[in-house]
């Protein structure tokens, strides 16, 4: 008898394998989830997923059964369809949420793309639920702003601001081309040793038709800014560089920390969200006396408490 602990055969069969049951704890998270996402009306939040219509193809996955894949990731920060896929491999809780379905990282991003207003109602709904069970007060309530890096690059971002300064600078460039052709035709071309050439106009003047596209592009959409690859996301301003972004707000209950409103922006500042952002925590708190505390530094720091009307 060695002085190690020694593991089990790993080629040994089992007379009683253990149930999925029996490996989650009676407290563990996920049979919060299962037994929340059951007592929904999942069809009158109008979620959208496949249907299974077509004789000939497979079932589709219950929307239910992919809300839990979703809440499940979002109270573990797991926020990449791709992982979300990965854990219900190999995620002994996972497996047991989804009853050893394995809906692909596909299915699991279709369904967060196409019901973001369900989503939100349920977020909604939940925090009322929360209000109920006296878990959230809505006496304080304290808002902050965090920006969210989108998947976009600045190399790909159209500016106003900036397309009229290249503009200008190849109006200028044009011009000064101009006058040293018209000198070159003056004199003699052996004298100089100007090069210049009737391809390099071309070339800025292509590059004007692009410049001027782009800016009637801006005024269509009446824009200042706009990304070609995410259309919503600006830049956002922070002490040590700018980056394409979202911002992010969110208001949380004073007791237990519990989130009850969260919305999006796409302005850089946070001031300008304080209203929306004070109605929405209103709405779900039901609390007239609610004070608010804006969070101008840190989730730690506040200003002075601001009563909302």
């Amino acid at each position: 008898m060695g002085i190690y602990k020694q593991g089990l055969n790993r080629k040994q069969q089992l007379m009683f394998p253990p149930s999925l049951d029996e490996l989650v704890e009676e407290d563990n998270v996920v049979r919060a989830i299962e037994a929340y996402v059951d007592t929904l009306d999942i069809f009158k939040l109008n979620i959208k997923t496949k249907k299974s219509l077509i004789k000939d193809g497979q079932p589709a996955f219950h929307p239910k059964l992919l809300l839990k894949i979703y809440i499940y990731g979002y109270l573990n920060k797991i926020r990449s369809s791709r992982k979300l896929e990965q854990e219900i491999n190999r995620n002994i809780e996972m497996m047991w949420l989804t009853q050893g379905l394995r809906p692909s990282y596909k299915t699991i991003a279709n369904f967060r793309k196409n019901n973001p207003k369900a989503l939100e109602t349920i977020f909604k709904e939940f925090s009322i639920l929360l209000k109920n069970l006296k878990l959230i007060t809505g006496d304080l309530v304290a808002v902050d702003g965090a920006f969210l890096r989108a998947n976009a690059s600045k190399n790909t971002l159209i500016m106003r601001k900036t397309v009229k300064k290249d503009l200008s600078k190849i109006d200028e460039d044009i011009k000064n081309y101009m006058t040293l052709l018209e000198t070159l035709d003056k004199e003699d071309k052996n004298a100089t040793n100007l090069k210049i050439s009737k391809e390099e106009i071309d070339k800025l003047l292509t590059k004007k038709e692009e410049y001027q596209k782009d800016l009637d592009m801006l005024d269509a959409l009446g824009k200042e800014q706009h990304n070609k690859t995410d259309k919503d996301a600006t830049v956002m301003s922070k002490p040590a560089h700018n980056l394409m972004a979202y911002n992010s707000q969110i208001a949380v209950d004073d007791k237990y920390k519990f989130i009850v409103a969260t919305d999006i922006s796409t302005n850089g500042h946070d001031l300008d969200q304080l209203h929306n952002m004070a109605t929405k925590s209103k709405e779900i708190t039901d609390n007239p006396n609610m004070v608010l505390d804006i969070s101008l530094y840190s989730s730690t720091r506040f200003t002075p408490s601001l009563p909302l009307f």
